[in-house]
């Protein structure tokens, strides 16, 4: 034994990385993720937030649309069309 860089499994060399999706695909799969969460946001609360200035609805809207993607649909997409991303 060699040191601490020696504690893996013999298999482990032989598993190549995963391959990340194409570009255009992980494009797709946020605007699938996008599109229908902001017309939803806009729908429910449009008529509230255009009463705000530009840059505070902006605000808002991103403040609820980029959690909301990041923790729930995109993980949700990803985990749906798993198979197709990674062909």
């Amino acid at each position: 034994m060699n040191g601490p860089a020696d504690i893996r499994s013999p298999n482990m060399s032989d598993r190549l990385p995963p391959v990340p999706p194409k570009k255009w695909k992980t494009a797709l799969v946020i605007w699938i993720a996008i599109y229908p969460a902001l017309t939803i946001l806009v729908a429910l609360f449009g008529e509230h937030l255009m009463r705000l200035p530009l840059a505070l609805r902006t605000l808002v809207m991103t403040g609820i649309l980029v959690p909301l993607l990041v923790f729930v649909l995109v993980p949700a997409l990803n985990k749906l069309l798993g198979r197709w991303l990674r062909r």
